[in-house]
């Protein structure tokens, strides 16, 4: 999934994205978002806006291409095209339970425990039925990451839950919650 190295974020969200190394735009890239969605309420970005955003993210000329970050793109159906309104209205049980899981009262005691049973829920989300058929892989990650972007858009002005106890940071510590299965399995043996 996720490991967290001081000033270095690698993963690949659970095979999601194609290189550990993207990891570090790809949560950028999610801040960017929710940002976006606490403004309009809409999700992810068409084609076009998601290649600006990711220029100035990025800098003009970076290839995000190779890393998979391009697969979270307004139009493609389903979840793509979902709103706040839509996640509350289709996933809202999923967005519920990972508003409560996610939820640190105190960031000192038990976050290791809700660090992990935000994750559960996280990987827990499958998608909406489209029809009899059975939400792909790809159809359910976009309605992972609907359900994750729209619960940052809600806690974009707390700037503990954005970025850890040093607000005046740029580490994004909002992906706290996800860690590799090794680590998440010695937390799960010690509690």
């Amino acid at each position: 999934m996720l490991v967290i190295i001081p000033n270095k974020v690698e993963g690949d969200w659970g095979g999601f994205l194609n290189k550990n190394s993207c990891a570090g735009p790809f949560e950028e890239y999610l801040y960017a978002l929710a940002c976006h969605t606490s403004q309009t309420g809409d999700i992810f970005l068409n084609s076009d806006e998601k290649s600006d955003c990711l220029t100035t993210i990025n800098g003009p000329g970076t290839d995000d291409v190779g890393c998979g970050i391009e697969k979270l793109t307004k139009g493609g159906g389903g979840c793509s095209d979902f709103s706040v309104k839509d996640v509350n209205n289709r996933l809202g049980d999923d967005f519920q339970s990972m508003k409560e899981k996610c939820e640190l009262e105190d960031q000192g005691k038990n976050q290791n425990q809700s660090c992990g049973s935000c994750l559960r829920s996280w990987e827990g989300i499958k998608g909406t039925y489209f029809g009899n058929d059975e939400p792909t892989e790809s159809e359910s990650y976009m309605c992972k990451f609907a359900v994750l972007v729209s619960l940052i858009s809600t806690k974009i002005d707390d700037e503990i839950w954005i970025h850890g106890s040093e607000p005046d940071s740029n580490e994004r510590s909002f992906t706290r919650f996800w860690s590799t299965s090794s680590e998440r399995e010695k937390e799960d043996q010690q509690t």
